[in-house]
This record gives C-alpha cells, structure tokens and sequence, in this order.
C-alpha cells in the first residue's frame, strides 16, 4: 500500500551554474553600458560643436529624427545629448516647440557681458602672474593667426583663435575653478559671438584690444593686464548696447 506521508521531500539543490558564467554576463552587460555612454558623448560632442560653431543658429529647432538620420544613431543617444546640452543652457526645451538652440534675451547678454568683464579681468590679473613662458609663446603665435585671420576678413577662424587665446589665459590662471567657470560661460558666449564681431568697427577694435592686452601679459604687468581686459569687456557692452537701440541685431 502507498502511503503518502512515507514520501520524503526531495532535498531542495540549488541550480548547477558554470563557473565564470554570471561573470562573463556581467563583463557584456558593462560592455554595453560603456559602449552606449560612449556613443550618447560622441553625439553630444558632435552636436555641441555644430551649435558653438553657428551651424544651428540661436532659436533653430533640432529635428530630432532628422539629426539621428545624419549622425546615423538612434535616438536614444540623441536624446541623452539634448539632455546635458540643456543642463548646459545651450538648448531649449518647451512644450510645443520641442527643443531648440538658446538664443539669450538682450538682457541675457548684457548680464553676461557684466559677468565675463569682472571675471576676465581676474583672469587677465592672475596669467600676468603666473603665466610661463612657453604659454606667452604660445599666445603670441595665437594672435599672430588671428592677427592675419582678421586682416583678410576671415572671422569665423578669427573667432576660433580669439577663444583659443582666452582659453589659455584662463588656463594660465592658475586657477581651476575659475577655468572651470569660464569655459561654461564661454560656451554661451559663442551662441552670440558670431552676431557682435559684424557690428561696426569691431572686428579692428577687437584686434586692437588682443594686441594690448597680449602686450600687458607679455611684460607681466597684472594691474595693466586686468585694465585692458575689462576695458575690452566693456567697449563690446558698448557695441551691443548700439546695435539693441539701433535693431541691428537680435
């Protein structure tokens, strides 16, 4: 006779699983993750380059299917791109719109330019200081690009050695959280920078105000130095505030 309680439970034995296994899953999984980070930066990179360089202009709309069409991605990617691109105040999101390139408001600009003269003047104080002399080298073959660059009207690449100029002031500095901050303010600087180097009689003035402040760091002069860069700040708040009473811009 069959009795039922006689029956003993199997003992419960865990799944056989091959060793290594669960690891070389892990080693896929973080494969994948680093794969995907990796691409979302190369189209962030991308992006953020197309907008700095005027390619989309302040206020455009960015099509998203049409950006993941040229970039070749999907848009999961491009999604996580426009994501720190908006944290970084280079694009917009709204409702109806969708997201679009930061264009700044007059009064945007004006407090940005307020910012950028005391800011750049500390810069300016401190690579007089602490500036080596392979970076004073390295300035001076900067300028002497944008210099030529200037001269034939080439003002796109005049613009590219200009930020390469403050960048290596900066970061001549001596200070890294003052180059930190800086580059983030740059970023939004370039949306309007291509806009103010047409406005009257500032592309020579420009140049003219590199020339003097390059000859301030080069004697290693910080008082002079944090002068002119201020006084260069300045006289371009000047320029933009003319064309806004004139509607020349924006």
């Amino acid at each position: 006779m069959f009795i039922l309680d006689s029956v003993q439970p199997r003992p419960y034995s865990s799944p056989v699983t091959v060793p290594g296994r669960a690891t070389v899953r892990r080693k896929r999984s973080g494969r994948r993750k680093a794969g995907s980070e990796s691409l979302s930066a190369s189209v962030y990179g991308r992006l953020r380059d197309a907008i700095l360089s005027g390619e989309y202009r302040p206020g455009a709309r960015l099509n998203e299917d049409e950006i993941a069409r040229r970039f070749r991605v999907s848009r999961t990617p491009l999604r996580d791109a426009l994501k720190q691109l908006e944290l970084e105040g280079l694009v917009t999101r709204t409702r109806y719109q969708g997201v679009s390139v930061k264009r700044l408001s007059p009064d945007e600009i004006l407090e940005l330019l307020d910012l950028r003269e005391v800011l750049e003047g500390l810069a300016a104080r401190l690579a007089a200081e602490h500036m080596s002399d392979a970076d004073r080298e390295k300035l001076q073959a900067i300028f002497a690009e944008a210099e030529e660059l200037n001269r034939t009207g080439e003002y796109a690449s005049y613009l590219d050695r200009a930020t390469q100029f403050h960048e290596l002031l900066v970061d001549s500095s001596g200070s890294e959280q003052l180059s930190r901050f800086m580059r983030n303010m740059y970023d939004r600087i370039r949306l309007v920078r291509s806009r103010t180097i047409y406005l009257p009689g500032r592309a020579r003035n420009s140049l003219n105000e590199h020339r003097e402040l390059l000859a301030a760091l080069v004697a290693r002069d910080p008082d002079r130095a944090e002068t002119v860069n201020r006084a260069r700040i300045r006289a371009i708040k000047r320029d933009v505030l003319a064309a806004l009473t004139h509607s020349l811009v924006w």
